[in-house]
């Protein structure tokens, strides 16, 4: 299957994937109305909760925030444990509660206010600087901020993503991590990246981890087109070959073997000479008394 097909595949179960957020749109809602946030200090806390939880759990507690508390200063000015409770102590939640603390206190110290609106008016370059500077930032939510607020043409990509886009067959990693980027852009319909950036994610969390002792191929619904199934199947098919066919006797083997018989002809055709030999002898003895 050629790359373009097997992209087409997967924004096709990316879009039935976003279906599933109609359910919880109120958990990313600004208005009530299902929308994606769209402020640069929510995306970066809405994307930290993703990379670290399923989608419905970040869904969950980025609403329990925003509920929680009455803007995101009461946030910075809450306790990490009070953070923490309002994402509901799920798996990972100290470090998220942490993060967020430091980021609004960064956000706060640098500017005396809790918003990143100013960046909507810089540069693409000025924007990656500062964002370097707060710990914890993913390269992919710099990303997500450039593709949505500053129109630019490139796909969030991190390491779950990439593993998964690596294994399918779909990227390669010769190129630069800004030439993947750009190049799955260009294969993707420009409505349907936000789908499929967080389709990705959550299968690189639930199915096909980075860690191969972890990844669940059975329950993964593009494995016929993944390159990295095929592998691993032929692999298994050499390793363990189905009942009546025989198992091929590496060449190593055959020749130690074919070895092993012609040491074993010529110590044998040796010992029968040395017998003969001393059957000769025995006659010519035995008729003239004296061995010339």
């Amino acid at each position: 299957m050629k790359v373009v097909e097997k992209v087409s595949v997967i924004s096709q179960r990316a879009s039935r994937f976003g279906m599933n957020w109609a359910l919880l749109k109120s958990a990313i809602s600004e208005n009530g109305k299902g929308k994606y946030p769209s402020k640069i200090l929510d995306l970066i806390i809405f994307h930290k909760l993703h990379l670290g939880l399923p989608t419905e759990g970040a869904m969950k507690s980025y609403q329990r925030l925003r509920e929680g508390f009455v803007d995101w200063n009461e946030t910075r000015i809450s306790s990490v444990r009070e953070i923490q409770e309002a994402i509901d102590f799920c798996p990972g939640s100290l470090e998220l509660a942490v993060f967020i603390k430091n980021l609004l206190e960064f956000v706060h110290r640098e500017h005396q206010d809790v918003s990143l609106e100013f960046l909507a008016e810089q540069n693409l370059g000025d924007i990656r600087q500062y964002l370097k500077q707060v710990k914890g930032v993913d390269n992919a939510t710099v990303e997500l901020i450039l593709l949505l607020r500053k129109e630019y043409p490139i796909f969030p990509l991190n390491e779950g993503a990439e593993t998964v886009l690596r294994r399918l067959g779909i990227l390669r990693a010769t190129s630069t991590p800004l030439q993947r980027a750009k190049q799955l852009y260009d294969l993707v319909e420009p409505d349907g990246a936000l789908k499929l950036h967080h389709f990705l994610l959550n299968h690189s969390r639930e199915v096909c981890p980075p860690d191969e002792t972890r990844i669940d191929c059975p329950r993964c619904g593009m494995r016929e087109m993944c390159a990295f199934y095929a592998r691993t199947k032929n692999k298994n098919r050499r390793k363990n070959p189905p009942k009546g066919v025989r198992k091929l006797v590496p060449s190593t083997a055959k020749k130690a073997n074919a070895s092993s018989k012609r040491g074993k002809s010529s110590s044998k055709s040796a010992g029968n000479s040395r017998t003969s030999s001393r059957r000769i002898v025995t006659r010519t003895a035995a008729g003239r008394k004296v061995r010339k």
